[in-house]
């Protein structure tokens, strides 16, 4: 990435959009990238992770070690700027010990949450042109840098042979809620980058970033689930597109769904992790039974929009 502010617009690569993210989406961002990066990597071995797919792309591991060194940075520019004390961040360091970089990542998101929590939110617009960066802006460009990295590595994973396999299937169900559970089913919906026209999520502390775009889920899992005694079914689940026809275990944070030939482009983020609202679509409200750290390949997916379009009943995806 260039080592310029990033923030100017929206990124061509990552469609990150600084005017257009919000103080709860940068806050949003810090708490949960050491979960995002943990979901993309998952399961993959050490040596890939330490492998360059080629001469001019970053291997994953460096794209861990990027993430907490920009966290830190962040985190010194805004201790500086607001004069707000804070413990000394984390050093780098040369080891390839997957949990100790993950480790550290953690160490660095938590301090940069503290100090954005603590920071000035009087100026909440990137401004390029400033000489010296507000809370705003550092935390903005922090935000930009970490997420474009995060897909990066899920890219970088692809090449490598450990990401997605190619595969196509359908969307069997749109559905949309004015907050809450279980969504309603609509014929078709305009995609946008903060979701589906016409949903919204009543708890925005957990929900609603833009990397939570949209909420996708399977059809094959739903029936498994249904087999097993759970009263589940689409939509109770608050997923927003019900797809069928994907291998569902074998998709990983960082895959690309390509929705008809000229509908939206969504870039698979991390899993959703069960909240309390979903008790009662569960056999003795076992939310678990979709928690990807119990149960992998169970989980709905939350992606971000790549490009905006419209999305329909029965349209072909295709997964890359």
């Amino acid at each position: 990435m260039d080592d310029d502010l990033l923030s100017k617009g929206p990124c061509a690569v990552c469609r990150f959009d600084g005017a257009h993210y919000t103080d709860d989406d940068v806050a949003g961002t810090f708490r949960s990238i050491h979960e995002w990066v943990a979901h993309t990597i998952v399961g993959v071995p050490t040596d890939l992770l330490t492998r360059a797919p080629r001469a001019t792309v970053s291997s994953p591991m460096d794209g861990i070690r990027q993430i907490h060194v920009t966290l830190d940075s962040a985190a010194d520019l805004l201790r500086a700027s607001a004069e707000i004390d804070s413990t000394s961040g984390s050093s780098t360091r040369a080891s390839i010990d997957v949990a100790d970089e993950m480790s550290l990542l953690d160490l660095a998101a938590s301090r940069l949450t503290k100090l954005w929590a603590a920071a000035s939110r009087e100026t909440t617009l990137f401004d390029p042109g400033v000489e010296t960066p507000d809370a705003a802006t550092v935390a903005r460009d922090a935000a930009h840098r970490v997420t474009h990295t995060v897909s990066d590595i899920g890219r970088a994973l692809a090449e490598l042979g450990v990401g997605t396999p190619e595969q196509a299937g359908t969307v069997t169900r749109i559905q949309t809620s004015h907050g809450g559970v279980p969504k309603s089913a609509v014929a078709s919906a305009a995609v946008g980058y903060r979701g589906l026209d016409g949903d919204r999520q009543s708890n925005r502390l957990h929900h609603g970033r833009v990397s939570q775009a949209v909420c996708l889920w399977s059809d094959e899992v739903i029936d498994v689930l249904r087999a097993e005694g759970h009263p589940i079914a689409p939509g109770l689940a608050g997923e927003n597109l019900t797809l069928s026809g994907i291998a569902w275990a074998s998709v990983r944070p960082g895959a690309r769904f390509q929705f008809g030939e000229t509908g939206p482009l969504l870039e698979a983020t991390g899993w959703a992790t069960p909240c309390s609202n979903l008790k009662p679509y569960f056999a003795e409200q076992n939310v678990r039974r979709v928690d990807v750290d119990r149960h992998p390949g169970f989980s709905r997916l939350y992606a971000k929009v790549l490009r905006d379009g419209v999305v329909t009943t029965n349209d072909s995806v295709q997964v890359f």
